[in-house]
């Protein structure tokens, strides 16, 4: 076994980028449940709520217009209505400033220079770390942060804290992000050759000392032992020789460049940005990954949508009504950005089922209604089972006043956090209940 060691160690030194697949030998050989996963996306400017929330009861029911793109992922969802924004009650800043800040930390503003919204005053950074950023702590690992169209740096376009006045900078660049987790070893064919000789030279040995291993062993201790060659030879399955990184692993490149702060471009970033995400996940480069699309008063132009204003402005218009469809038009696509998501996620499978059900997908709004700032009624929806944790297809329907923190809780305890808050405690403690 110390053989086996050395020689993985010695791959990592020999080949830098081999760092996806001793990350992944690491994850599979040595334990056959798959890694979980947490991945945020983010869309900004609140929602139309009549045409949000789902009708019917907890697991009959019936998805929404703008909720309908989601439709071919029903079971592995969890819609979640009622839950307010209680922590943004507290502090300072004006509604999307405390709605952009507390939406992943709970957490008040710190004082600071970014001016406010009519007489609000001005407002800094978060207080806190983020739920993202604490989840990728406890499990030992460096989050990929990823935006669309951010803007500058400012709390209104900045939704992961490292803790309080540490917020973390986005890849805003999808080109920038291929050539950091996967250009190197794609640009040099000789590396990528040695890459996969020390990967397949690993698995070999791991298998030859494994079974010489096993001859030794007492009855009781060899099904234990099985266990873990069943995994070195599920990682052996996913190893294609003749790709460029074999089987699931297998980022493909994002192609010519295009200029990725062009607001016609935008979808096409997106699209971009997912696939990174989604690859990053299923080389085991990361455990944590954020999606942030545009900010929040992000200003997208959707012309492709057949929408002239910018989506800030329209979210300012009288949304007390049921149908303003340039709205809907755009939550729709969001929606439609989140499915796409699911689906890549889905396409990768991973034992019994795929990287999806070995993950938790949090979709998050910065508001409930952008015509009032309000923060009630936020439009969540979870996606995946993080292995089994959460139980899906359900729509859920909490109490009136009932805090979004308690969600975040609920997934720092997922991960194995013991913790019962999160940010100020001003706005209660505890887990969401009925996720499990």
């Amino acid at each position: 076994m110390k053989r086996r060691n050395f020689l993985r160690n010695a791959a990592v030194g020999a080949a830098a980028m081999s760092l996806p697949f001793t990350r992944l030998l690491d994850a599979r050989a040595a334990d056959p449940a798959f890694p979980k996963r947490l991945v945020v996306f983010f869309s900004p400017n609140g929602t139309i709520y009549d045409s949000w929330l789902p009708s019917g009861g907890e697991t009959g029911f019936t998805l929404s217009t703008i909720l309908k793109p989601l439709e071919p992922h029903r079971d592995k969802l969890l819609i979640l209505d009622g839950l307010d924004m209680v922590s943004s009650n507290f502090g300072i800043g004006d509604g999307h400033q405390r709605g952009m800040v507390h939406m992943l930390t709970g957490s008040e503003l710190n004082p600071g220079p970014f001016q406010g919204g009519g007489d609000a005053g001005t407002a800094g950074w978060a207080s806190g770390a983020s739920v993202d950023q604490l989840i990728a702590k406890h499990l030992g690992v460096e989050s990929l942060d990823l935006a669309i169209q951010p803007g500058g740096k400012t709390n209104w376009s900045r939704m992961s804290y490292d803790g309080g006045d540490a917020p973390r900078d986005p890849y805003e660049d999808p080109y920038t992000v291929f050539d950091k987790l996967f250009g190197g070893l794609l640009k040099d064919p000789k590396e990528a050759d040695r890459v996969r000789f020390l990967r397949q030279s690993v698995l070999d040995h791991v298998r030859e000392d494994l079974t010489r291993l096993e001859t030794r062993l007492p009855t009781a201790e060899k099904s234990k032992l099985q266990a873990h060659l069943e995994a070195v030879r599920v990682l052996e399955t996913k190893l294609d020789p003749s790709g460029q990184l074999g089987g699931f692993c297998a980022p493909v490149s994002p192609g010519n460049k295009i200029d990725h702060k062009a607001n016609d471009n935008f979808p096409k970033m997106v699209e971009l940005m997912t696939d990174q995400a989604v690859m990053a996940l299923a080389c085991n480069v990361t455990q944590v990954v954020g999606i942030q699309c545009s900010k929040s008063v992000g200003g997208t132009q959707m012309k492709w949508l057949g929408v002239d204003s910018n989506h800030h402005s329209l979210s300012h218009e009288d949304n007390g009504q049921p149908d303003i469809p340039p709205l809907i038009k755009i939550n729709t696509w969001y929606a439609e950005q989140f499915a796409y998501l699911l689906q890549k996620m889905s396409e990768v499978p991973e034992g019994d089922g795929t990287l999806l059900d070995n993950s938790v997908v949090l979709w998050c709004n910065e508001l409930g209604s952008g015509n009032t700032h309000s923060r009630k009624k936020l439009p969540i929806v979870l996606a995946g089972g993080l292995g089994g944790h959460f139980k899906t297809g359900r729509f859920l329907k909490y109490a009136s006043g009932t805090a979004h923190s308690k969600l975040l809780v609920s997934l720092m305890q997922a991960f194995g956090i013991q913790k019962d808050s999160i940010g100020t405690t001003k706005a209660g403690t505890g887990a969401l209940d009925n996720l499990t």
